[in-house]
C-alpha cells in the first residue's frame, strides 16, 4: 500500500510539473541542476505522460547541451526524482 500511495504522490507532482506555465516549469526544472537550455528544451515538450517519457526526454535534451555529459545527467536524474517524491 505505501509503494501504491508513493507512486500516486508522485504521479500527481508530474501532473503538477505537466500543468505549470512555460516559465515556472523552466524555472523548476532548472533548480534540478540543468542549465537554461535544457530546461526550455525539457519543458517545450510537456506534458509528460509517464515518468519514462520526463527522464528520456531529459537525457535526450541534456545530451544536445554543451554540458551534456553522464555524470552531469545523473546528477539532474537524482534531482529530477527528488523532485517529484517531495
Amino acid at each position: 500500500m505505501f509503494a501504491g500511495l508513493k507512486q500516486y504522490k508522485i504521479y500527481k507532482k508530474l501532473a503538477w510539473l505537466n500543468g505549470l506555465p512555460a516559465s515556472e516549469a523552466e524555472y523548476v526544472l532548472r533548480e534540478c541542476g540543468g542549465s537554461d537550455e535544457w530546461a526550455r528544451g525539457l519543458s517545450s515538450v510537456r506534458p509528460f505522460v509517464m515518468l519514462e517519457d520526463l527522464f528520456d526526454n531529459a537525457r535526450e535534451h541534456w545530451a544536445l547541451t554543451a554540458e551534456g555529459g553522464e555524470a552531469g545527467y545523473s546528477r539532474i536524474c537524482a534531482r529530477l526524482g527528488k523532485l517529484l517524491e517531495r
